[in-house]
């Protein structure tokens, strides 16, 4: 890692035992990503995904705080998972950039689409904008870490949110 800054696994906790994020404007962020997907939030639901979430992140070591680090830490962890990792230059011919990646378990890959990427930082804040690929990393990931969990989109979303250290839930990005 470049700048030597780490932070381990244990700094990413409050008191509640979920990561260090303001949970209360969180939640509001999660239903409204639930209504514009047409869903009911339900705070067992929210349990649930944040269990998740917070299961996949004890299975990291220590988050580096560059987002140039942070990128390679996540390609770092899905290859010595035993993926392999694509960074396709083109949108995703059914999808288009709507389909940021996507992740086969069963090859073993991870296909990450270069302009869904772009797209994707220029709806981000300024300040946010270099942590496009790793929100997009760890979302990926966490689909890996944990490939059976009962709210895997809500999962992986937070999963990236704490990883990226994202003040915005991811999913409303997606609406």
């Amino acid at each position: 890692m470049s700048t030597g800054e780490e932070e381990s696994v244990q700094d990413f906790h409050d008191g509640d035992g979920f990561f260090n994020i303001a949970l209360g404007p969180l939640i509001a962020q999660i239903e409204e990503w639930h209504a514009g997907r047409g869903e009911f939030f339900a705070e067992s639901t929210f349990h649930s995904a944040k269990a998740s979430a917070e299961a996949a992140l004890t299975e990291l070591d220590t988050l580096p705080v560059d987002a140039e680090d942070l990128r390679r830490y996540l390609l770092h962890v899905c290859v010595s998972r035993g993926y392999a990792f694509h960074y396709l230059p083109h949108a995703d011919p059914v999808l288009g950039t709507r389909m940021r990646a996507r992740i086969d378990s069963r090859l073993k890959q991870i296909e990450v689409f270069q302009p869904a990427v772009l797209e994707l930082s220029n709806k981000l804040p300024k300040a946010m904008r270099p942590k496009a690929l790793c929100l997009v990393l760890a979302h990926e990931l966490f689909h890996s870490l944990r490939p059976h969990c009962h709210h895997p989109e809500l999962s992986a979303h937070l999963f990236a949110a704490a990883v990226c250290r994202s003040p915005l839930f991811p999913g409303l990005l997606d609406l």
